[in-house]
């Protein structure tokens, strides 16, 4: 995606970081309740492998959040309006529902 012509480190790195903040924030996962790698994985439609360092990073997340309690507020509130979520399939819920 950033001109990685192959696997590096680095792409890795910035997969997991990409995973943690626009695939699946973290304090979206903490509103719904998510608790389980299969969860994530079918909620996100992400990989068991991507959703198992989403979950690491929730527990990381838990223990360092209240620094960004304006952008986690600021990233619910857009999810909440539907500005963040694409229908993936048909049984995916209505972006406008998802906190709901």
């Amino acid at each position: 995606m950033r001109g990685h012509l192959r696997d590096s480190e680095l792409a890795e790195i910035e997969a997991n970081f990409w995973a943690k903040y626009a695939i699946a924030p973290q304090v979206l996962i903490e509103e719904l309740g998510l608790t389980t790698i299969e969860e994530i994985s079918q909620r996100f439609g992400t990989s068991l492998e991507c959703a198992s360092n989403i979950l690491n990073q929730h527990a990381n997340w838990l223990r360092h959040r209240h620094g960004d309690e304006a952008l986690d507020a600021s990233i619910l509130e857009l999810y909440a309006r539907g500005l963040l979520l694409e229908r993936r399939d048909e049984k995916q819920a209505d972006p406008a529902q998802i906190l709901q």
